[in-house]
């Protein structure tokens, strides 16, 4: 009875073989028909070259189901205008331009409409800014050319200065060093112009100011030593071109403490310098005999 159910069966089984097979060729045909239908809905949905009105002015371009998708120029009605590609109506990732209204005008790389990668941006000042953005804003290695041909030609970071840069001033400042969000800050080199004369200073930085260890050097003296919050300040050598030497301690730009003054004539003052000046100490001569001393000093208090 097995076998014989079995025998009765077969014929059923190849009916059910060659219904899969007609299923299955009726569902490769179902699905050609709706690719084919798709393609030719999408065909017929974008337009190439036509002008449409879009978000507050006209845009000319590649339209997909309403929106500009693809290489297009959108004109605002404030006469800002944009060429570039777009995917779903947003200026998106790519190539484009963006000439404003006011003169301003940037040209670049876009992601996500925001200028992303390499481009040039010319602001309203007069301005210019060549190099990398980070979604919209200055950062990497870049250029920027003020209005008065200032430059400033370096690293950024979130738009300011930031890492190895140079800074040239339209009046003859410049300044070559590192950077922190905006400020001088580590090792740099200075250069000042100022009554037509050019002081130089090479050494540290911080926020903004000299800090630290450094060498200034101006027309007529050198100064070789510490710094704080731009002046000198602690322990530190000065050599003037008229033979004088100061060697010691310095208060905001003053010899303040204890200290030595070499003359021209070979004489010295050594002990306590208080406003600039020598305030109590010795007088001495290196003589052929040795060390004599010329006198003893001591400023009345007033």
């Amino acid at each position: 009875m097995i076998y014989d159910r079995y025998v009765l069966s077969k014929p059923f089984f190849e009916f059910l073989a060659r219904l899969n097979e007609r299923i299955e060729i009726a569902m490769k045909s179902l699905y050609l028909y709706v690719c084919f239908f798709w393609v030719i809905s999408l065909t017929a949905s974008l337009a190439v070259g036509e002008t449409i009105t879009y978000q507050g002015g006209n845009y000319s371009g590649e339209i997909l189901r309403g929106l500009p998708d693809g290489e297009g120029t959108w004109i605002l009605e404030t006469g800002d205008t944009y060429v570039g590609s777009f995917i779903v109506g947003i200026p998106w990732e790519g190539q484009g331009v963006f000439q404003f209204s006011d003169g301003s005008r940037y040209e670049g790389r876009y992601l996500y409409g925001i200028p992303h990668g390499k481009g040039r941006m010319q602001r309203l000042d007069g301005s210019v800014y060549v190099g990398t953005f980070d979604l919209g804003i200055w950062s990497g290695e870049g250029s920027l050319v003020f209005s008065d041909k200032s430059t400033y030609v370096g690293a950024w970071q979130d738009g300011r200065y930031h890492g190895d840069g140079t800074l040239q001033l339209a009046n003859g400042y410049i300044y070559a060093g590192e950077w922190q969000m905006g400020e001088k800050y580590g090792f740099g080199e200075e250069i000042v112009v100022r009554y037509a004369e050019t002081a130089h200073y090479q050494g540290e930085f911080r926020r903004d100011q000299r800090h630290g260890y450094g060498v200034r050097t101006w027309s007529d003296w050198k100064y070789i030593g510490e710094w704080k919050n731009g002046k000198r300040e602690g322990y530190g050598t000065t050599t003037f071109l008229n033979g004088f030497t100061y060697v010691g301690a310095y208060d905001k730009n003053r010899r303040s403490g204890q200290g030595v003054l070499y003359y021209p004539d070979g004489s010295l003052f050594a002990g306590l310098f208080r406003k600039g000046r020598p305030w109590a100490g010795e007088y001495s001569m290196e003589g052929v005999l040795g060390k004599y001393v010329l006198g003893v000093y001591k400023k009345r208090n007033n």
